[in-house]
């Protein structure tokens, strides 16, 4: 009797662990779509969400942004079926404040994954307020590994926007992924 009953469990637990949430990795990739929110005036803007297997996000839309390059921090909570996001807003006396967005994951398959606002005191997320709805742009993760960032625009030492055909010049080049690079244009 006593078998049987740890043999049933022993496949229950296996059945459990099959339909198991998410996990990190699951996310990882380039999702495009639509973030919305019917409140402050509402929205329904293009977004591109990028989540690096570093840890590292980008987002085009402006909801999760740093003016700080590689200062964006993304984690999967499990226990919660949450996304969570951090990010240095500003930096004064030398502290850097942070901003804190947390998204419950409302749907999530290969190919597409919803997102709704959501706060740790509340009982259920907020659609309303924010909720991105994106499609997997790449269709696997070792594709997107082999996608380089590319150069938005091109300053000189000063901050001023320069001509991306100057040569002889030591310009900074920012890139679409936030990042940045100081580079020697040449002959």
């Amino acid at each position: 009797m006593l078998k049987r009953f740890l043999l049933t469990l022993l496949t229950l637990q296996l059945v459990f662990n099959a339909q198991a949430q998410n996990q990190a990795q699951d996310f990882i990739g380039v999702w495009e779509g639509k973030r919305s929110s019917s409140t402050n005036g509402g929205a329904n803007e293009d977004a591109t969400l990028t989540l690096r297997a570093d840890g590292s996000f980008s987002e085009s839309s402006g909801y999760l942004y740093s003016i700080y390059p590689n200062t964006q921090r993304w984690e999967y909570i499990d226990s919660s079926n949450q996304l969570s996001f951090v990010w240095v807003k500003t930096y004064y006396a030398g502290m850097a404040f942070y901003g804190f967005a947390l998204f419950y994951v409302a749907k999530k398959t290969d190919n597409e994954l919803v997102l709704h606002y959501d706060r740790e005191d509340l009982s259920e997320p907020l659609p309303h307020v924010c909720a991105f709805t994106l499609e997997n742009a790449l269709a696997t993760v070792d594709s997107f590994e082999a996608v380089q960032p590319r150069r938005v625009q091109s300053f000189d030492l000063l901050g001023r926007p320069v001509d991306p055909m100057v040569t002889e010049q030591m310009v900074i080049e920012l890139y679409d992924d936030g990042s940045t690079r100081k580079v020697w244009r040449g002959r």
